[in-house]
Formats: structure tokens, sequence, C-alpha cells
């Protein structure tokens, strides 16, 4: 998924830094979901930055838990909006509809998740869904009769 929105990254001066370990974290969820939500959190982040910066994706595991965080250098949410931020039809872009992260607050909490948002203007904001994870052994006892797979 960082891969697709790195064009469109350096295309805007921005540049996508990831870090995560290479060993598999499971987590119980619908593929296709899960990255509908992290492309649209990126592109939240490209977004906010006019004129270029950085954006940085930490994937890691703690606490039996898988944390997906998204930090930006964009221009941050002021704070008598951060607490409406993920409400339908609220937006602080002048061209949305406020159903993006909606949705993906919606699609997380399906998944049993939890999301974060720490922001400051000028300096960016910080997303952070946080993930139960789900031992390897698991997971053929969960996508029985769920249709639901793994990652």
């Amino acid at each position: 998924m960082i891969t697709l929105l790195e064009t469109n990254a350096v295309l805007n001066n921005i540049q996508i830094h990831k870090n995560y370990n290479e060993q598999s974290i499971y987590i119980y969820c619908d593929e296709n979901q899960i990255k509908q939500v992290i492309i649209n959190l990126i592109k939240n982040s490209i977004e906010s930055m006019t004129d270029g910066g950085n954006i940085f994706v930490n994937i890691y595991e703690k606490d039996n838990e898988v944390y997906i965080s998204i930090l930006d250098e964009g221009e941050g949410i002021p704070e008598n909006s951060l607490q409406k931020v993920g409400e339908p039809f609220f937006t602080t872009k002048s061209t949305g509809t406020g159903l993006g992260l909606s949705v993906c607050f919606k699609i997380i909490e399906k998944h049993g998740g939890k999301v974060f948002i720490t922001s400051e203007l000028k300096k960016g904001t910080k997303i952070v869904c946080v993930f139960p994870i789900v031992e390897p052994r698991d997971m053929d006892v969960l996508k029985q009769g769920s249709g639901l797979a793994g990652n």
C-alpha cells in the first residue's frame, strides 16, 4: 500500500519512511478493509503537507497488540477540532466530505481496534491504530465460518 502511495508522495516533495519488523505479525481482519484504512490515512497525511515533508509509518508489537502509527509533518489539526475528527461529515479540508475518517474509524472498531490521534498546529498529526494480535496457530480456527482473513 505504501509503495502505491510513494509516487504521489514524491510528486508532492514528501518522503515516506517505513519502520517495521520483517517478522510477520497477525491480526484478524478483512485485508481489503484494512488496506483502505491505511491508504486513506496516508493520503490524508500527504494532503496535509502542501510544502512537502515527511511521513513516518511504524508498525510494532507491544503488550499483545499491533500498533500502526502514521506521523506526518503537516498543518496539524486545531485542538478544538481534534475531538470531532472521525465524526461523520466533519472535515478540516476545504473540499472534503468528512466521511473518509469516519469510515476508517468504523472499520477499525469493527476489527476490535482503537484509534488515537494527537496533533500540533504547524507541526503535524499522529494517528495510531491498535489491533489485538492473533497467534498464527489460531488463524485457521478464526477463518472458518467468518469470511475474514488474517494478515
